[in-house]
């Protein structure tokens, strides 16, 4: 159960980050290379949310973890 849940945090945060970090940065250059990425205007907000869930993920298994040992 422990390895699921790290599992599915590295995947959110892997994946989040590619999605948001990238498709800014290419967003940004896209003047400078001369190629049309606004395509990737979607993807961004995308990667966002699933940066938003990493944390979630990450937060509530803290919670639990604090809350079990409580108990």
């Amino acid at each position: 159960d422990r390895l699921k849940k790290i599992t599915l945090m590295s995947f959110f945060f892997i994946t989040g980050t590619i999605l948001f970090s990238f498709s800014i940065y290419l967003l940004c250059i896209q003047d400078f290379i001369g190629q049309s990425f606004s395509f990737l205007g979607p993807i961004t907000p995308t990667g966002g949310i699933i940066l938003i869930a990493a944390w979630i993920t990450l937060l509530l298994s803290l919670v639990k973890k604090k809350y079990n040992e409580n108990i």
